[in-house]
């Protein structure tokens, strides 16, 4: 039985004009230096407490005052659509719908024609 397996090829499968994938160690980000230019601006700025050690204490959130307002603003929307949603039950939801249902014309009824 295990004769059967003697000349399988093992290893990944590569498939015909796909070029191999690059190997090469890709640069990161430097993130430590677009936070020490952050802090930098933030301090000209006066936004940031710095302590008498001279250390800077960085404020937690690092969203943009438009990121927060517009969170702030999603917020307040979801509070009055539940507000609203609120003020009814199902059964007058109900009761409403059948009332708008009756008043409407009855369009799409076929007509009877001919006699009888």
């Amino acid at each position: 039985m295990s004769e059967d397996y003697d000349n399988v090829v093992g290893g990944a499968l590569r498939l015909k004009g796909v070029p191999l994938p690059d190997k090469r160690k890709r640069k990161k980000k430097k993130k430590r230096e677009q936070l020490e230019k952050a802090v930098e601006l933030s301090l000209q700025k006066g936004e940031l407490d710095t302590s008498g050690d001279g250390e800077v204490i960085i404020p937690d959130d690092p969203r943009t005052e438009a990121e927060k307002k517009f969170e702030e603003i999603q917020r307040q929307r979801e509070s009055e659509r539940l507000k609203k949603e609120a003020e009814k039950s199902h059964r007058e939801k109900i009761l409403e719908l059948n009332q708008k249902l009756d008043s409407m014309s009855e369009h799409f009824d076929i007509p009877k024609v001919g006699p009888g």
